[in-house]
């Protein structure tokens, strides 16, 4: 679908919305696969499963990415958001849904925490909040803090607008910002000491900072990234695959499953 005339059609499906129907459907496979892989299988079996698990983890950050691209999109005439009209438009959309099924997960099957287990008002309002009512949740967590930081995502936006110079200082600092964090999570929470008291970590937005910003900034210049994307597709392609079975690797070694 083109999405150049974006003005007269701000409510159609757009690049952001496909993706995150993608994301949504793919989350699922991840605690099945999960679940699968601890079963006492021979390696073949456990070398697909865990080559599955890691590439169905693409799911967090096309969310992200999605999310924030359709936002800035459907907002793109404005030069910050209505805050009334988006509040209750996150609200009805996002926050209810995961505050409902938060305490439908705590209430009927409290065996799906994470980290423990409520035991107290205390314990409970905790296990509600940090995303460990179930596996899944941390996700959620994660995601709503996006919505929540939205307006300084658009504000950026705005500011980078459509000027070359800006965007290169924009994307270098939000870079820099992303992989400075990235180097001290995996020096102290991945590969360091505070694994298990410092989990919160992998669910801060951060984390995922890089997607969600570039997401905002690439509805700027999306025109530009869909030429280079019909006539540089392989080179894309190309990057995935290699960045893929790195990941893979990874993922492989720290789990002690080798080929």
């Amino acid at each position: 679908m083109q999405i150049n005339d974006h003005k007269s059609n701000w409510w159609l499906a757009d690049i952001g919305d496909y993706l995150k129907v993608l994301a949504n459907g793919v989350v699922m496979l991840q605690p099945i696969i999960a679940l699968a892989i601890t079963f006492p299988l021979d390696l073949k079996k456990q070398i697909f499963l865990a080559s599955l698990y890691n590439l169905v983890k693409f799911t967090s950050p096309a969310f992200i990415f999605g999310i924030v691209f359709t936002v800035i999109r459907k907002s793109d005439s404005q030069n910050k958001l209505n805050l009334k009209s988006y509040s209750k438009t996150q609200w009805d959309n996002n926050f209810f849904p995961t505050f409902a099924w938060t305490l439908i997960y705590l209430i009927t099957m409290p065996n799906l925490q994470q980290h423990g287990f409520y035991h107290n008002v205390r314990t409970f309002i905790w296990q509600f909040f940090s995303g460990n009512a179930a596996p899944h949740l941390w996700y959620s967590v994660m995601m709503l803090q996006f919505l929540l930081i939205m307006p300084l995502i658009k504000w950026v936006c705005s500011f980078v607008g459509h000027n070359y110079q800006r965007l290169f200082w924009a994307v270098i600092i939000i870079g820099a910002i992303y992989f400075s964090w990235l180097l001290f999570y995996d020096h102290f929470v991945l590969n360091g000491t505070h694994t298990k008291n410092w989990y919160l970590l992998d669910r801060v937005f951060i984390s995922f900072l890089i997607f969600g910003f570039y997401g905002g900034l690439s509805w700027n210049f999306h025109e530009e990234l869909q030429n280079f994307l019909f006539n540089y597709w392989w080179l894309v392609v190309a990057i995935y695959l290699a960045t893929y079975f790195w990941t893979r690797q990874v993922f492989l070694s720290s789990h002690q499953i080798t080929n």
